[in-house]
């Protein structure tokens, strides 16, 4: 069994296909929850991570989401070994559809059967019901569906 206070970098391939796929990677630290971005900042970035954000203090998970083009796969390969484990930022991503619009990554945690039934129930203002905006949205954006049941 590996041990994950001590792990080794994900694969970088692995990494590579989360970023094809439009994930907006934030690697992170053996404990699976801390950013690993101190430092990931060229001096050029930092400086703008600053001037955009509202407390004058360097944001590196702020900026690479407002900078899709962050990770491309140079970089990757440079910060590899940073993604003990890896997360996403909802939102934009680096992907665009065919007329050239951004693309989002969505998410909907939905935790019981009860719940999904009710959202299945449930019909947006033009009529359309949940399982068809499902189908709408999975065709313009990645969303990921968690469901749980206990």
């Amino acid at each position: 069994m590996s041990d994950p206070v001590h792990s080794d970098p994900i694969l970088t391939a692995e990494i590579k296909k989360l970023h094809d796929v439009g994930f907006v990677l934030v690697p992170l630290t053996n404990d699976g929850k801390t950013p690993n971005t101190f430092n990931i900042l060229t001096e050029e970035e930092r400086q703008e991570s600053i001037e955009e954000s509202v407390d004058g203090k360097e944001h590196p998970v702020n900026y690479i989401y407002n900078h899709p083009e962050f990770w491309n796969e140079q970089r990757i390969e440079k910060e590899k070994t940073r993604f003990k484990n890896v997360s996403t930022i909802l939102g934009k991503m680096h992907l665009r559809d065919s007329e050239g619009q951004l693309l989002y990554l969505d998410a909907l945690d939905i935790d019981s059967q009860e719940v999904f039934t009710i959202l299945c129930s449930l019909s947006g203002p033009d009529g359309t019901k949940f399982e068809n905006m499902i189908k709408h949205f999975c065709d313009r954006d990645v969303i990921f569906l968690q469901m749980y049941y206990y």
